[in-house]
C-alpha cells in the first residue's frame, strides 16, 4: 500500500475491489455455497449487480453502514446478531462460569459448592432473576426453577433438575457457544430470499416444523421420520401432496428448481406428529439450526444430532 508505482497501485486497487465484492456476496448469501462439498446447503445464492454495488460502495460516506444493506433482514438474524455481541462481551469480561460436571448430579436442597456458579450461570443467561444470583450455595426452589428455564432453552426435557446431561450442557464454554452462533448466522443467510405468508418451516435439529398460515401460526409439529431425512440439505422447496392418516399428517417436498442447485425433483417425504391441512404448492423452507432466538429475545441452542457442525466451523476456518 506504500507503493508509488502506478502498475502495483492498480493492482491494489482491482485487488480491493475484488475483496469488497467478495465481502458483498458473502453478507447477502453466506460464505459457504451449495458447490462447498459438505456444506448442507443446496440454496442457489442470489446474484449481487457487481456494477452497482461498487459504484454504492465508492459513493458511500460510511462503508460499515452501505454493506449492512445486503445482510439477511430476516429479524431472527438480527436477534442472534445481537446474542453474539452479548456472549462476546461476556467472554471479553471473563464472566462465563466455570462448572465441575464430573462430581455428578444435585439432589435438590442439597448444599454444593457448584451452586454458587450456576446461579452465576444461570442469571448472565436470563434464566434466574439477578437478584437471585447472590443466593445460597443451595439447589432450592429458586434455582429448580431457573435450571428448567435452561432445560427449556437447551432443548433439554425440563425437569427442574440438576441431572447429568443438564450439567454437562453447563460446562461448554462460552468459545464453544460463541461458534454455534457463527455457525447458525452463516446458515441464516443462506435463508436469502423472503418466505411466503404460508409456509413450512422445518428445522431438522430441533427436529420440529412450524406450519404458517397468511402470517399467523398454525401449527408446531414434530418430526417423526427425522432419522431419513439425514442427508437432506437445506433448500427452498414446495408441497407437491399432502394427506392426513392416523393422526399424522404426511407431506411429499419437492426442491424448487429456480432456487435450489444439486437436488432432482424426487419428492421427500416429512411425517409431521399431528394433523394439519397443507395446500398443493405452498411454500416450505427445510434448514438445520442449532442456535436461535425467539420473539420473546431468549437464545436457544438445540442438539446437533447430525453432527453437521463441526464440518461447516471447519469449512468457515473456526477451529
Amino acid at each position: 500500500m506504500g507503493s508509488t508505482d502506478p502498475e502495483k497501485l492498480a493492482q491494489l486497487d482491482m485487488l480491493l475491489s475484488g475483496a469488497v465484492v467478495e465481502f458483498g456476496r458473502h453478507l447477502r448469501n453466506g460464505r459457504i455455497g451449495p458447490d462447498a462439498p459438505g456444506a448442507e446447503n443446496a440454496v442457489t445464492p442470489v446474484e449481487l449487480d457487481t456494477a452497482d454495488y461498487i459504484e454504492g460502495a465508492a459513493d458511500a460516506g460510511n462503508f460499515r453502514e452501505y454493506a449492512s444493506r445486503f445482510i439477511n433482514a430476516d429479524e431472527r438474524y438480527i436477534r442472534l446478531v445481537a446474542k453474539l455481541s452479548e456472549m462476546e462481551r461476556m467472554r471479553a469480561a471473563n464472566m462465563w462460569p466455570q462448572i465441575d460436571a464430573q462430581a455428578g448430579p444435585i439432589a435438590r436442597d442439597a448444599a454444593d459448592e457448584r451452586i454458587t456458579a450456576i446461579r452465576r450461570l444461570l442469571a448472565i443467561n436470563g434464566d434466574l432473576p439477578p437478584s437471585k444470583m447472590q443466593g445460597p450455595a443451595v439447589f432450592d426452589r429458586d434455582v429448580a426453577e431457573a435450571v428448567g428455564n435452561y432445560q427449556e432453552r437447551h432443548n433439554l426435557p425440563i425437569t427442574g433438575e440438576l441431572n447429568q446431561a443438564t450439567l454437562d450442557e453447563m460446562t461448554i464454554p462460552v468459545d464453544r457457544r460463541i461458534r454455534q452462533i457463527q455457525i447458525n448466522l452463516e446458515r441464516r443467510r443462506w435463508l436469502n430470499r423472503p418466505l411466503d405468508a404460508s409456509r413450512v418451516y422445518i428445522n431438522l435439529a430441533e427436529p420440529l416444523a412450524r406450519v404458517v398460515v397468511s402470517g399467523e401460526n398454525e401449527a408446531f409439529l414434530d418430526i417423526m421420520n427425522v432419522d431419513d431425512l439425514r442427508e437432506v440439505p437445506t433448500f427452498f422447496g414446495t408441497v407437491r401432496k399432502s394427506q392426513m392418516a392416523d393422526g399424522l399428517t404426511l407431506i411429499d417436498v419437492v426442491p424448487d428448481p429456480k432456487v435450489t442447485k444439486g437436488l432432482d425433483d424426487t419428492p421427500i417425504r416429512v411425517v409431521l406428529d399431528g394433523p394439519v391441512e397443507l395446500k398443493s404448492g405452498m411454500q416450505v423452507f427445510l434448514t438445520y439450526i442449532t442456535a436461535w432466538v425467539g420473539s420473546d429475545g431468549r437464545l436457544h441452542f438445540g442438539r446437533d444430532i447430525f453432527g453437521r457442525d463441526d464440518v461447516l466451523a471447519k469449512l468457515m476456518a473456526l477451529d
